[in-house]
């Protein structure tokens, strides 16, 4: 499963982070921080990989140095999630974290036990900045899943460019049954657009990311991101990913013939 450029840049550059994370686990839609700076920001997301139907939480938090965030019922039945930063200096905070929860395949953990766990309605995250500050966000728990993507097998190559072709299913989707209920309205806000390529031998890997208008229909990789490519030990996929309003997403990934 791959993120979107900005998030794999954080990623990468956070990668080690002192703290400790405990996660419940579900999807929420995360309004902007409230008396935070302008370019703070915080996402929860549900995440459902489509082709190998596994679910996971995932979330990032942006903001001035703080040393602890926590998300919980608003009625304050539990804490979803803490992370709390060292403990040891006053001084040392945190602004970047991107975290994943575990992703058990849906025949080990259904989607409808995690909402008998994790029922909608409201929730609370509040961060603690190392100027004293409280931050309080209010915020809604959400189920919406979009259904999967229909992606045209990637051997699609048009002169010396590589073209991912897709069309959208509109509707929400159940992974536990399969089902996608297009009687329910549901607002896509983007499409992610995933091209890997990994050499078996030399264990080098490049990637290209494109993140679209719910509108696109096809994804053109330029001939430089194939360039210098040999097909004998190149492993290829991509990866579609429908991102709708709440931050909720879907993917499905497909190997590319070269």
């Amino acid at each position: 499963m791959i993120n979107s450029t900005r998030r794999l840049n954080r990623i990468l550059k956070n990668a080690a982070i002192t703290g400790s994370v405990v996660i419940g686990g579900m999807c929420l839609s995360v309004s902007p921080i409230v008396g935070a700076e302008p370019s703070s920001e915080a996402e929860l997301y549900f995440e459902l990989n489509a082709t190998d139907r596994d679910v996971g939480l995932h979330g990032f938090f942006d903001a001035a140095s703080w040393e602890a965030i926590r998300i919980s019922r608003s009625d304050g039945d539990f804490d979803a999630i803490t992370v709390q930063s060292n403990s040891g200096s006053s001084d040392f905070g945190l602004t970047e974290l991107f975290f994943e929860s575990n992703e058990p395949p849906i025949d080990n953990r259904s989607f409808a036990d995690l909402l008998k766990i994790f029922p909608a309605g409201p929730y609370e995250i509040e961060i603690e900045t190392n100027a004293d500050e409280k931050l309080r966000i209010a915020t809604e728990l959400t189920s919406n899943l979009p259904c999967p993507p229909f992606m045209v097998l990637p051997t699609n190559v048009d002169g010396d460019d590589l073209v991912i072709k897709w069309r959208l299913q509109p509707g929400v989707y159940d992974p536990d049954t399969d089902v996608c209920s297009q009687d329910r309205p549901l607002t896509v806000k983007s499409v992610l657009v995933v091209v890997e390529l990994s050499d078996s031998k030399t264990g080098k890997s490049r990637s290209a990311t494109a993140e679209l208008a719910p509108g696109a229909t096809s994804f053109r990789v330029p001939s430089e991101f194939l360039a210098d490519i040999g097909s004998a030990n190149i492993n290829a996929k991509a990866e579609l990913q429908v991102i709708e309003e709440t931050g909720n997403r879907t993917s499905i990934e497909k190997g590319i013939e070269l």
